[in-house]
């Protein structure tokens, strides 16, 4: 009976991990690493790609995913491949996502508070 315990408890945790990104969960990961961040609360972009880490753009509104993209790349030292990007209040939340080498053609405009998931090549989903 324990070890069905054990069993069912390390299932469960597992699962946790894995969960997809959202809005909600994305900021709170960034904010957590980034607690003394002086960027003003209203001009933040918060971008992560494994929930361990991440880290806060100042908005601007000449930022582009390339940009993300590039942030992401010079801090993680990974190949990113894909972007997701959530929106605060809007259902679904969920309201970009695409390929890196797509991004020069894409004309998406990111909001002050945006979300961004960069993936690469272990963070697939």
């Amino acid at each position: 009976m324990r070890a069905c315990a054990v069993l069912f408890l390390v299932l469960f945790a597992v699962e946790a991990l894995a969960l997809p990104p959202s809005y909600d969960n994305i900021r709170e990961s960034v904010e957590k690493y980034n607690p003394d961040d002086k960027t003003s609360k209203a001009e933040r972009i918060f971008v992560t790609e494994d929930f361990q880490n991440g880290f806060i753009m100042h908005y601007r509104s000449d930022v582009t995913l390339r940009d993300v993209v590039e942030e992401a790349k010079s801090r993680n030292h990974k190949e990113v491949t894909g972007v997701l990007v959530f929106r605060r209040d809007t259902k679904p939340s969920l309201v970009f996502r695409g390929a890196v080498e797509s991004l020069d053609k894409v004309t998406f405009i990111l909001k002050p508070e945006d979300a961004v998931f960069v993936e690469d090549h272990d963070t697939r989903f």
